[in-house]
């Protein structure tokens, strides 16, 4: 009951915040190691296991979310509730905690002058004077060693800043970028997970083969 209930209930929860996709539909893994090679064979970012433990009062229910490049370990959160429907609750309270570990990312659907409107909105947590650096639609890669995505520097072509917004869109002002104006519709805006933190030195340098790679993917 277990194996098909929970991953089907957990992601109809996740799916309330709009900054996460699915590349598939949710499995069962009976160990760790399975659970990584699904993950790869799926391709996606990231994966999480989720595992309940009932106890006489109610339930924990932890989540363990990976990289599905690397299977490298991300983030633990664990949940405890006790009483009248503690799994939907526990459930619930684990999806605010690891919605907000994703990156979330808006695309510029149009734009005329400085002004631009991107694809995310109220819903998503923006707010009117929030600013957020806008990169090339194919730009970045996902941290292996942490949560984000990550850029290097030379990749910004500028910066949206939100003036008005609905549930759905916001609107703001395209600044930076130098003296050439590079923003195009379909580029984006990526606001970085909370407790994002800059990664060594050594990993926010690309080759020039990754670029290469990047520009025929």
């Amino acid at each position: 009951f277990a194996e098909d209930y929970l991953p089907d209930f957990f992601q109809d929860i996740l799916g309330v915040h709009s900054g996460v996709d699915y590349v598939d539909a949710p499995m069962f893994a009976p160990d760790d190691s399975d659970a990584f090679a699904l993950a790869r064979e799926s391709g996606s970012d990231y994966y999480l296991l989720i595992k309940p433990s009932v106890f006489p009062a109610g339930i924990q229910v932890s989540g363990e979310l990976y990289a599905s490049r690397t299977g490298t370990l991300l983030h633990t959160e664990r949940v405890v509730r006790e009483g009248a429907e503690a799994l939907s609750r526990s459930l619930w309270a684990l999806q605010k905690r690891i919605a907000g570990l994703f990156p979330l990312q808006a695309k510029v659907l149009a734009r005329r002058f400085r002004t631009a409107v991107i694809d995310r909105g109220r819903m998503d947590g923006l707010e009117i004077g929030d600013e957020v650096p806008i990169y090339p639609a194919r730009a970045g890669i996902i941290r292996s060693d942490g949560l984000g995505i990550l850029f290097s520097e030379s990749e910004q072509l500028g910066l949206f800043t939100v003036e008005a917004l609905d549930d759905a869109v916001a609107e703001g002002v395209i600044s930076g970028g130098g003296f050439f104006d590079r923003v195009s519709v379909g580029d984006i805006a990526v606001w970085q997970p909370e407790g994002y933190t800059d990664p060594p030195s050594a990993l926010s340098e690309f080759s020039s083969l990754y670029r290469q790679i990047r520009a025929i993917d």
